[in-house]
């Protein structure tokens, strides 16, 4: 008896719909960079800047290499990671902090409305 499995293919709403009572937004915009930032090839020499200033005078900015050095952190070479930025591993660490809290305030957000919570401090009040 054979049995046949069925493929199941979701599109970027479905995933969305399916994320988006879990995340915020910001989190999954930090999520998807991280991602992005572990497949990328941190030995790569493409760099594309956002500082105006190295546009024009050449002048580089304070955070230059810091996304190699994330990149290289993820792929676990941490020598690498911070040779190419001493604030690589800090902003990993402050990152997962910032999505961790932004999971953490919806879900806060979402318990008191289910509790029909009319105000955000009303479980913050201290009596007196």
């Amino acid at each position: 008896m054979v049995s046949s499995c069925k493929s199941i293919t979701l599109s970027p709403k479905q995933i969305y719909s399916v994320l988006d009572p879990l995340l915020d937004r910001e989190a999954l915009i930090w999520l998807a960079a991280l991602i992005y930032l572990g497949l990328s090839d941190p030995t790569s020499s493409t760099h594309i800047s956002l500082f105006p200033p190295d546009w024009i005078l050449g002048i580089k900015s304070p955070g230059f290499n810091l996304g190699h050095s994330i990149s290289f952190l993820l792929h676990g070479d941490v020598a690498a990671s911070i040779l190419a930025h001493y604030f690589g591993i800090p902003a990993v660490i402050i990152l997962i902090w910032r999505m961790a809290s932004l999971v953490g305030d919806r879900r806060r957000v979402k318990r008191l409305v289910k509790k029909g919570a009319r105000n955000l401090g009303d479980d913050y009040a201290i009596d007196s």
